[in-house]
């Protein structure tokens, strides 16, 4: 019997876990069909100033399958960084207070339970949790001072904006990604999986947009550039984003109304990552998240970009995150609801906003601040083939039963043959971070076809 043709759609973590663990048993005729000029996906490897820099995943959580696949191979290395919190008026905040804080925000974290939004959770349990948790008065009062360095941890954390509609996630939080590459970035871990795959990347197509899957009968994939491939067995790995703008006329016939369903009722979220460059390097070992008050964040006197009910873009970034591969770069996040207008701006207005901001928290602890000069970013709201970053649950989806497990149901044939197979991150409740998700998923549906032929 000769190999059986599958068509994986997408060239990322997921569509190349898929294919390199068909190709390893045994299945020969595989194409990949990428619609970026690149591989990776959400894996954005790129050169800048003189550093391989991670646009988009960056870290790898010791004990998660990604860790568990390059353990052995000495490219990884524990990130030592702890956490710093700077006040606009106090400056650093005492490293007792901070040590004690994250503790307790972490273990709130954990005691969450399905069935109440983020927002309901959070105010009802910050006070008592953690303003409280507090013996002397002083520290009573940094936490409450504090209440906003933990809801932008608590965004980035669950993942969705606004909290009050959910957004469930599970596994660890981003705070427990503690390891990092030692060089080559994210794209390292893509290296390992098609290592021992002979010729692997002659079966990637790129920039090839899928535009049609007609699966009534011989499955035909066509593309934006005018090819087509004939295939008895796909696999999706379209991120949420693309779903949802093409999913009403990729398919023929057309998705299951739960499947549809599903692809309407989860959210997509892209915390914006921006890596920042400086002429040199004033900043020390530790990660420095901000946090404002309500006073502060309506005195920011900073007039050149987005605002949201009279407030500066810049009280919506988190803080930025170290990493020692970086001469003299950092990593910037922000999450909330301006991301998408964020996305947009020059790079003008981006580094007149962060030196604003850098002088504002930094200018006493760190008297040698000098001026960004560049950034770098990917814009992944605006990216039609992405849209978004981080597929999420809603209470409503949740609530409907239309999620993750609904999205990774395959289509089939009449006699119960696989013919349309579904992968990433959007397909897996059981992972937050978003590369593990893509490559368990991966794994998952390449095992369904290999068994799928044993029987």
């Amino acid at each position: 019997m000769s190999s059986p043709r599958i068509v994986v759609i997408g060239a990322g973590a997921s569509g190349i876990a898929a294919a390199t663990r068909l190709a390893k048993n045994g299945f020969s005729n595989i194409t990949i069909l990428e619609a970026e000029d690149r591989i990776g996906g959400r894996i954005c490897s790129v050169e800048f100033e003189n550093d391989i820099v991670d646009l988009g995943a960056e870290l790898v959580r010791e004990g998660s399958l990604v860790y568990d696949l390059v353990k052995d191979y000495d490219v990884v290395e524990p990130r030592n960084a702890a956490i710093e919190v700077y006040h606009p008026s106090l400056g650093p905040l005492p490293k007792s207070f901070v040590d004690a804080f994250v503790a307790r925000f972490t273990d709130l974290l954990d005691r969450k339970d399905d069935g109440i939004s983020w927002q309901e959770y959070f105010d009802e349990n910050y006070q008592k949790c953690i303003v409280e948790s507090f013996r002397s008065e002083t520290e009573k009062h940094l936490a409450v001072e504090c209440r906003k360095c933990a809801e932008n941890l608590l965004l980035f954390h669950a993942l969705t904006f606004p909290l009050s509609e959910g957004g469930e996630r599970f596994g660890e939080a981003p705070l427990t990604f503690q390891w990092g590459w030692k060089t080559g970035g994210y794209r390292t871990f893509l290296d390992i999986l098609m290592k021992d795959c002979a010729k692997f990347q002659e079966k990637i197509v790129l920039s090839s947009e899928v535009i049609k899957i007609d699966w009534q009968e011989e499955i035909k994939v066509a593309c934006s550039n005018g090819s087509t491939y004939l295939a008895d067995h796909v696999i999706a790995t379209l991120p949420l984003g693309a779903l949802k703008r093409q999913y009403r006329t990729l398919f023929q016939p057309p998705l299951p109304m739960e499947k549809a369903q599903a692809i309407e009722l989860l959210r997509l979220q892209s915390p914006s990552q921006i890596l920042v460059h400086f002429p040199s390097k004033w900043w020390g070992s530790n990660d420095m998240v901000f946090t404002w008050t309500e006073e502060e964040m309506d005195l920011v006197d900073f007039e050149m970009g987005p605002k949201k009910n009279g407030r500066s873009w810049v009280t919506a970034i988190i803080g930025y995150f170290v990493d020692p591969r970086y001469k003299n770069c950092l990593s910037l996040y922000n999450v909330g609801d301006m991301v998408q207008e964020m996305e947009q701006m020059d790079e003008t207005v981006w580094l007149e906003g962060l030196h604003y901001l850098n002088q504002k928290f930094f200018a006493r602890a760190f008297p040698n601040i000098c001026k960004p000069t560049k950034i770098a970013r990917f814009k992944w709201y605006s990216n039609p083939h992405f849209g978004g970053v981080i597929a999420t649950e809603t209470l409503e989806s949740k609530q409907r039963g239309f999620g993750f497990k609904t999205m990774a149901e395959p289509l089939l044939d009449k006699a119960g043959g696989l013919r349309v197979l579904f992968a990433g991150d959007a397909t897996n409740d059981s992972s937050h971070a978003l590369v593990n998700a893509a490559v368990y998923t991966g794994f998952r549906e390449a095992d369904r076809i290999i068994n799928f032929y044993k029987k």
